[in-house]
């Protein structure tokens, strides 16, 4: 990825968007969005990162390791996720049974009127949301310069498998329309092709992340996919 300057105002990144702590008077990190165990290695140059306070990064850890664990399990079909396709999520298996029997708790396998085996997931909602909330604020910072401290509207996330073709048609579909976003911000120099969008998305890791940044009228979404088989939709109600 190419590193893009921000150019937005700094006064709306005083404080921290997940708890809204005063950055200059508490330990700060470079958060990534998205995290960083999202990601394969090695990853990409210039990843997108946001500043936030260091308790709120670490509470986030637990949370993205659970997700990243479950999606590599999930895709594997197994509650031990294939090592040689994803390594980092399958040593954290190995080096935590709480981890794993949580995992396994969400395998639920059951047969179909045919007999056969169908293999069901039920992921811990919460922590998902919390890691998708998370990443859609950095998103919207690190894009627009905008600070979505309140909760969102709405949260969904869903297979994209299992959409209907218009419902992926509609899914994949960015419209910037009429509203563009703020001068001088990251997605602002994407739309004019400093770093051109891939039809509306910016894609972080071919087909391992990319997301979508949208300020509609009142309204702010963001939208992910992730491992090509996660979609993810987040919006925020704009005073």
């Amino acid at each position: 990825m190419r590193p893009l300057e921000d150019f937005t105002d700094e006064r709306l990144k005083q404080h921290c968007i997940h708890c809204g702590v005063f950055l200059a008077a508490c330990e700060t990190n470079e958060d990534h969005v998205p995290s960083k165990c999202l990601l394969d290695r090695p990853l990409p140059d210039h990843p997108p990162k946001v500043t936030v306070c260091a308790e709120c990064n670490l509470k986030f850890a637990s949370d993205e390791e659970y997700l990243s664990v479950f999606l590599a399990a999930m895709l594997t079909g197994d509650a031990m996720p294939d090592a040689g396709r994803f390594p980092r999520a399958a040593a954290a298996v190995r080096r935590n049974p709480k981890l794993h029997a949580r995992i396994a708790w969400a395998r639920q396998e059951q047969l179909t009127l045919f007999g056969e085996p169908d293999i069901l997931w039920a992921p811990e909602i919460g922590r998902v949301e919390r890691v998708i909330v998370k990443n859609a604020r950095g998103h919207v910072l690190h894009e627009l310069g905008e600070p979505m401290t309140d909760p969102p509207k709405s949260v969904a996330f869903f297979p994209a498998t299992r959409l209907s073709q218009s419902q992926r048609s509609e899914f994949e579909y960015v419209d910037y329309g009429s509203h563009w976003p703020e001068v001088n911000s990251r997605l602002l120099q994407r739309i004019l092709g400093i770093e051109p969008l891939k039809d509306g998305w910016v894609e972080v890791q071919p087909d391992v992340y990319r997301y979508a940044v949208m300020h509609e009228g009142d309204a702010v979404t963001v939208r992910t996919l992730i491992r090509s088989y996660l979609a993810t939709e987040v919006t925020w109600a704009l005073d």
